[in-house]
């Protein structure tokens, strides 16, 4: 007997009760055995269901949460971070440099010739902008500190664009070493 759980594409094979009712007149079993056996299948059976369908599907599977920082070092493992100290080169051979933090913090100062992508609508901008769309274009990305920058790098790889770099550090190790900020002029109305 096959029983199935088509919610979790599911199915297990369960030994059908008349083969154990067989097996048990022919090791010569009593009529009570019998029934025993019988009800011990169905209790099996029902207990295979339970485990199947009856527990949330994260429960089956045991996935221990991640928190941000598991996500971070995930993509840092599988995506190219240059040194700040090879950020011009990444940057002269860059087809693009896309700014990733939020809108506030690309207006207190941004890398020169920085275009602004909150993290949050990268790949929905990606997918918009035909401009953003080649899978050769060559990316350097960046934000505060390179963690999001990091996410974003193993997005892009994941949408299947093939030359992606973050920078290490982000824009807080930019400042540091002293690089140039641009920083756009707010109206004032006073």
């Amino acid at each position: 007997m096959t029983i199935a759980c088509p919610a979790l594409g599911a199915t297990n094979r369960v030994p059908d009760a008349r083969l154990k009712n067989q097996q048990a007149a022919k090791h010569g079993r009593s009529a009570s055995a019998k029934v025993e056996a019988v009800a011990q299948l169905a209790q099996d059976g029902m207990n295979m269901m339970r485990r199947l369908c009856h527990q949330p599907l994260f429960e089956l599977q045991r996935m221990p949460m991640k928190s941000a920082h598991d996500l971070v070092s995930a993509a840092k493992a599988r995506v190219h971070e240059v040194p700040i100290a090879q950020a011009d080169q990444a940057l002269l051979r860059a087809d693009v440099l896309l700014d990733v933090r939020e809108s506030d913090e690309f207006a207190g100062g941004h890398l020169p010739g920085a275009i602004h992508v909150a993290r949050g609508v990268l790949e929905f901008k990606l997918s918009g902008t035909p401009a953003l769309a080649a899978r050769d274009l060559k990316v350097v990305l960046y934000c505060k500190t390179s963690g999001r920058a990091a996410l974003a790098a193993a997005a892009m790889q994941d949408m299947g664009y093939l030359d992606v770099v973050s920078i290490a550090g982000g824009f807080d190790a930019w400042l540091a070493a002293g690089r140039p900020v641009v920083k756009p002029d707010q109206p004032t109305f006073d």
